[in-house]
């Protein structure tokens, strides 16, 4: 099903972007319940639910403002509500939400950090411990990372 969820939401990216279809609402009516799927279950409801959740609507329309968003484009542009602060204001930017979600994405994603940590040389050892021990810890603190293109920072 996440696959199906995931290829519905890139579908309606792309019809907005490129194609502006005559009636985006009704696209975004007719697939709203579909793209909601993950936040009706990450917020402990079922599928049946109706009508929708305001906050898993608001969820819905994050994620679609959020894909819009790395185009130069937003719902509003289209007719389409915006999300509402109330259930999305204090929410992580996009990037730190979607990094923050890699391990429930990938279910290889511990053996896959674990294989890239025994490639990483003292000085990189060095660095990636620091910023991993503030994030395990909470501790508040700034990173920089100065190197050439092609000098194995990511």
């Amino acid at each position: 099903m996440a696959e199906v969820q995931h290829n519905e939401q890139f579908f309606f990216f792309i019809l907005q972007i490129f194609v502006t279809p005559e009636q985006p609402r009704k696209l975004l009516d007719d697939h709203l319940r579909a793209m909601a799927d993950d936040f009706l279950h990450s917020e402990g409801y079922t599928r049946e639910v109706d009508p929708l959740p305001p906050k898993v609507v608001a969820l819905t329309l994050q994620m679609l403002q959020d894909g819009l968003g790395t185009h130069g484009r937003r719902l509003e542009e289209f007719g389409l509500p915006a999300p509402d602060p109330a259930f999305v204001g204090n929410l992580l930017p996009a990037t730190i939400r979607e990094e923050l979600q890699y391990g429930l994405q990938n279910p290889n994603a511990r053996a896959d950090i674990a294989q890239q940590e025994t490639r990483l040389n003292v000085e990189q050892r060095r660095f990636y411990d620091a910023v991993v021990e503030a994030v395990t810890f909470a501790e508040p603190a700034m990173f920089s990372l100065n190197a050439c293109g092609g000098s194995g920072k990511t």
